[in-house]
């Protein structure tokens, strides 16, 4: 069996890099929120061969194998697509 339980993907509309549950910068560095957040993505992007999700071959091969369906379709929507709504406290 696989050492994971659960794999979560964030897919944040205006991108999640360094966000929710992410390290934070230390209290007093001095550098920008948005200069941070530049040298995050930089570093994250850093060797990566693939851009695309859906030319990606381990994507390809999680929906081949692991949804047994494209993307798009309902199946997929089903197992893995979410909609957010506001909580009344």
């Amino acid at each position: 069996g696989s050492k994971y339980s659960y794999i979560e993907v964030m897919a944040c509309p205006a991108g999640c890099v360094n966000g929710g549950g992410q390290i934070r910068a230390e209290e007093g560095e001095g550098e920008a929120p948005k200069a941070r957040l530049a040298r995050v993505i930089q570093t994250y992007r850093q060797g990566q061969e693939h851009r695309v999700g859906a030319e990606n071959p381990e994507v390809e091969r999680f929906y081949s194998e692991l949804v047994a369906a494209p993307a798009c379709s309902d199946r997929a929507k089903q197992l893995l697509h979410t909609q957010y709504h506001p909580r009344v406290l």
